[in-house]
């Protein structure tokens, strides 16, 4: 899901394609009906890892996530489970921090 988002999201924004071809009379594009479906139980992670994205260091680029924001994501939350929250959260920043180097990559863009 987050691979797919990133690297649609020029064209996700508002869902302004879907709405743009509709008007038209036109179907969905095919890359809009291939998105990943974001299962119930895993919406608290999804959002958990957009709101500790806003505490990732930027310097001459996007840093990762620093776990002592998710210690205090989970203290805050009373979570019982830190090492699990890291886990998750790490996996889902990697992804991130790829996709992003291969979109500045693809720009001539450091980081």
């Amino acid at each position: 899901m987050l691979r797919w988002q990133l690297s649609h999201s020029k064209e996700t924004e508002d869902d302004w394609v879907a709405k743009a071809a509709a008007k038209r009379g036109l179907g969905c594009p095919s890359f809009l009906s291939e998105r990943p479906k974001l299962k119930h139980h895993l919406i608290f992670y999804w959002n958990a890892f957009w709101t500790l994205s806003t505490c990732r260091p930027i310097g001459m680029g996007e840093g990762p996530i620093p776990w002592t924001s998710v210690a205090q994501y989970v203290e805050t939350y009373d979570l019982p489970d830190l090492d699990s929250m890291w886990s998750i959260i790490q996996n889902m920043d990697s992804v991130y921090i790829k996709e992003r180097q291969k979109e500045a990559n693809k720009h001539g863009e450091r980081g």
